[in-house]
């Protein structure tokens, strides 16, 4: 990142803020891409499983974009 260490801590109080931090903003934005999807968008088997390939597709597209998130959650 280029950022000391005493830069870091000025933001956060320890390790473990750190890592909280950094799991739940992976974890927000994997819950973002699962939730865009409607619900209520599936009525038949086939509908659901275009809805679910429709997931998957953004799911890979986010952890192409961002790896890091990968990373942190797999």
């Amino acid at each position: 990142m280029g950022a000391g260490h005493g830069t870091i801590y000025r933001y956060f109080e320890n390790k473990r803020a750190i890592v909280e931090f950094v799991l739940r903003r992976s974890l927000i934005r994997l819950m973002q891409v699962i939730t865009d999807e409607p619900p209520q968008a599936s009525d038949t088997a086939d509908q659901y499983r275009a809805q679910t390939a429709r997931i998957g597709r953004n799911l890979y597209d986010l952890v192409i974009a961002e790896p890091d998130i990968g990373s942190v959650v797999f």
